[in-house]
């Protein structure tokens, strides 16, 4: 008898050890990450090359409990694979697993690599009550986690068209033009 699982080559996801270490290295300096320091983080390389829309996702955030959730058949193989490729966290899964296009991650500068994670770290979040602020928490106190989408989702040539038409594009374009008045990038590893 084939097993699905069989047909994993056991090199074609491992423990990405310094895109971890970099995890770390963020939670420790920004504050906006403070919140994941009790959160338990797995970073995975994968070789296999994932498009959404047309684009090539460099990079991932998953929210595990909601994977283990969802179907039987699939929660089944992530745990598996959990369990195979990240066995630090035994039987109990991490709340989130950054799964990274292994090949991409080898062409990235050190300054990118730390703003990739720091991007899938940002979508790492607490989930909150209806006023959209209040911390959720499980019955046992442990935080309700959650995966948190992008502050904008806009098209350029919009923005060229129409200007900051959306509230949420003024912090944006503030944020974009300090980074340039800054000398171009800025990195959380300076």
């Amino acid at each position: 008898m084939k097993l699905a699982f069989n047909e994993i080559r056991a090199d074609e996801y491992v423990e990405a050890v310094e895109a971890r270490e970099l995890g770390a290295m963020l939670l420790e300096r920004v504050a906006e990450h403070e919140h994941l320091r009790d959160a338990q983080i797995g970073y995975i390389f994968r070789d296999d090359e994932i498009t959404r829309r047309g684009k090539v996702v460099e990079a991932e955030a998953i929210l595990v409990e909601r994977i283990l959730q969802s179907e039987k058949r699939y929660g089944r193989i992530v745990r598996w694979a959990i369990l195979r490729v990240l066995p630090q966290f035994g039987e109990t899964p991490p709340d989130f697993i950054v799964l990274i296009d292994r090949n991409i991650w080898e062409g990235l500068q050190l300054e990118e690599r730390v703003a990739l994670i720091d991007h899938e770290l940002s979508h790492c979040w607490y989930a909150t009550e209806d006023d959209g602020v209040t911390q959720k928490f499980h019955m046992d106190g442990s935080p309700w986690w959650a995966i948190r989408g992008h502050d904008v989702e806009e098209f350029c040539g919009v923005v060229e068209r129409n200007g900051l038409w959306k509230e949420d594009l003024i912090p944006f374009a503030r944020a974009i033009v300090d980074s340039l008045a800054q000398s171009g990038r800025r990195s959380a590893v300076a």
